[in-house]
């Protein structure tokens, strides 16, 4: 990978730098801006970004958009309206206290270190709850798990050939909030395994416009004033609901997005802090 990257910039290797270090290192590349294209770099940028004074997630958001619990705090309940995210340990199910006192079942859990779709796990009862904990490994059981009210899809299927949920793809520079798409679903596998994304969906305009609407809700929630974001969306039984906010582009949505939109089209769509900047931007890949 190093090489490859090599072949398409300058590339500063930072794996074994102390953070003052990375951001001297980068620093000397006079990068104008910085990204950050999946979930486990994100923390990494904001760092860098403080450091250098870019625009990025500052510490703060970078911590809302990887901890879903801190998510949900951060006044996500009223833009949701569901209950909010728990963080447990596998200890606090050796006591007497009933579980179900505590979530809302039927529910979902993950591990922290559980990425994606794959790592969610269905839970009907107290029981198969404590005995999904009591399965973990002792690394996941230490970082704890997240446990969420399970949202049951709309009883009148917003589609005939798509699923209940769709992800909002953004942009959001200084403050100013453009959406770009909004990316249909096929209906998922058990328990939550994403099947394939089509763009556009082929939910009513009416409906796209309140999806769009509540993904603008979350983006201002959260306090993002910059960055790309793949915000997912379910239609529930009891309205629309915030599945999650992701601090970057979603998974194969930019080669399907890019090549259906002009560059005129996608520059109208963007702010125009954006599109009237002409320099030619000078970036520093760090890895």
């Amino acid at each position: 990978m190093i090489r490859l990257l090599r072949k398409l910039g300058k590339v500063v290797d930072i794996a074994d730098l102390s953070e003052a270090d990375a951001a001297a290192a980068v620093r000397s590349m006079q990068p104008d801006g910085i990204v950050a294209y999946a979930d486990a770099q994100i923390a990494t940028a904001s760092v860098l970004g403080e450091s250098l004074g870019l625009d990025y997630h500052d510490r703060t958001v970078a911590e809302r958009l990887l901890d879903k619990v801190a998510q949900r705090r951060a006044s996500m309940r009223e833009v949701c309206r569901s209950r909010a995210a728990l963080s447990c340990r596998r200890t606090l199910y050796r006591g007497s206290r009933d579980a179900g006192e505590r979530y809302r079942l039927p529910c979902g859990a993950q591990a922290p270190e559980w990425r994606g779709e794959q790592g969610h796990a269905p839970c009907e009862d107290v029981a198969e709850l404590r005995e999904l904990i009591a399965s973990l490994p002792p690394s996941d059981a230490a970082s704890g798990m997240v446990v969420e009210e399970y949202m049951a899809g709309s009883p009148l299927p917003p589609s005939s050939y798509f699923g209940d949920y769709v992800s909002v793809e953004s942009i959001v520079a200084g403050g100013q909030i453009s959406h770009l798409a909004v990316t249909g679903r096929l209906p998922a596998a058990k328990p939550f395994r994403e099947t394939g994304l089509i763009i556009p969906s082929d939910f009513e305009p009416s409906l796209i416009d309140a999806i769009a609407d509540v993904a603008t809700k979350a983006i201002v929630a959260l306090g993002i004033r910059t960055g790309c974001l793949h915000t997912e969306i379910k239609v529930t039984d009891k309205g629309l609901r915030v599945i999650e906010v992701n601090g970057r582009i979603g998974g194969f949505v930019a080669p399907v997005l890019c090549p259906g939109m002009s560059r005129r089209r996608l520059l109208r769509n963007l702010p125009a802090s954006c599109s009237r900047s002409s320099h030619r931007l000078r970036a520093a890949a760090a890895y």
